[in-house]
């Protein structure tokens, strides 16, 4: 069996193979109708500025600004880049931050936005990474001689 591609045959209709089978000799044609059909294709806007702050042990927030008005929700989800659990939340479109909060001291997160509209698109997601405080705890004191007691400031 041999295929083989044409031209145009006229404006409306495209040839788009020909069989020939070589044991009958007989030719198959394959025609296509061409469809005037406009497809448009639109980027979704992705949130912009994304930025983290009030960092502690167990929390930081994180912040945007919104890139549409039609944003109808934030998808978050944040995971312990040394692996773990993702979280999740979905936030109302007309926010603009959110406080993460009971996560695990000194370990670093990565944190995903996204925007879902009113027409149901989503955009891609936005990250970012930001890591807890560590939980420290510093003793100062202060020896008084002459008989070496000890004071805690």
């Amino acid at each position: 069996m041999v295929l083989c591609c044409h031209s145009l045959r006229n404006q409306k209709d495209k040839v788009e193979m020909e069989e020939v089978n070589s044991s009958s000799g007989h030719v198959i044609i394959s025609v296509i109708r061409e469809m005037e059909k406009k497809i448009v294709l639109e980027t979704v806007p992705e949130l912009l500025n994304l930025k983290t702050s009030e960092v502690s042990t167990e929390s930081f927030r994180v912040t945007w600004e919104h890139s549409a008005q039609d944003v109808v929700l934030y998808r978050l989800t944040w995971t312990p880049t040394r692996g773990g659990d993702t979280k999740e939340m979905l936030v109302n479109g007309n926010m603009n931050t959110y406080l993460l909060t009971g996560l695990i001291p000194n370990t670093e997160y990565k944190v995903a936005v996204s925007s879902t509209f009113r027409d149901k698109f989503e955009s891609d997601d936005v990250t970012i990474k930001e890591s807890t405080a560590i939980f420290l705890v510093i003793l100062i004191y202060r020896l008084e001689c002459p008989q070496c007691k000890v004071s805690y400031i």
